[in-house]
């Protein structure tokens, strides 16, 4: 009786997948947006593994996220062994994009993030405003840095 054995590689993704089962990611997309049950990758599943597609060091293109999976324990990553990684092909990818931009960009990434922030606590006393897409040229951006109480202003929560 020969017993067959296989492998899969693993890398990094484990950790990024447990981060995001520590922040209880899929479970959260899930409820922001719900899925169609006859469809077999809900909506968060696909974003964690667009998560560990973008995180994998190679940025494979949508069409391409099957053969990125094929060597990958996609049901211990994505805590799912139903999908497979010919399920996570493009059009189940656009589909959860689709339902992210009909709920709006915004508010999802502001639903996601508050809930991050509210189970590790924030632990920063300033938090970070983007202001270089308000200042239209650099020596502006130069007069505001000068002024240490203005940027100050700016960063604190």
């Amino acid at each position: 009786m020969a017993t067959l054995y296989s492998s899969k590689t693993l890398d990094h993704l484990g950790l990024l997948a447990g981060m995001c089962e520590e922040l209880h990611l899929i479970d959260e997309v899930n409820t922001l947006l719900p899925t169609d049950t006859q469809k077999r990758v809900p909506h968060g599943e696909a974003i964690v593994a667009m998560i560990l597609n973008g995180l994998g060091f190679v940025n494979k293109r949508l069409y391409l996220m099957p053969k990125f999976f094929e060597d990958k324990p996609v049901g211990l990553l994505l805590n799912n062994s139903q999908i497979e990684a010919q399920h996570l092909n493009d059009d189940a990818l656009g589909r959860t994009l689709d339902a992210i931009a009909n709920f709006g960009t915004t508010a999802f990434f502001h639903a996601i993030s508050r809930k991050a922030v509210a189970q590790w606590g924030n632990q920063s006393p300033i938090a970070h405003l983007d202001i270089t897409n308000r200042i239209g040229d650099p020596i502006s951006f130069t007069r505001l840095i000068r002024r240490p109480n203005r940027v100050a202003d700016c960063t604190r929560t």
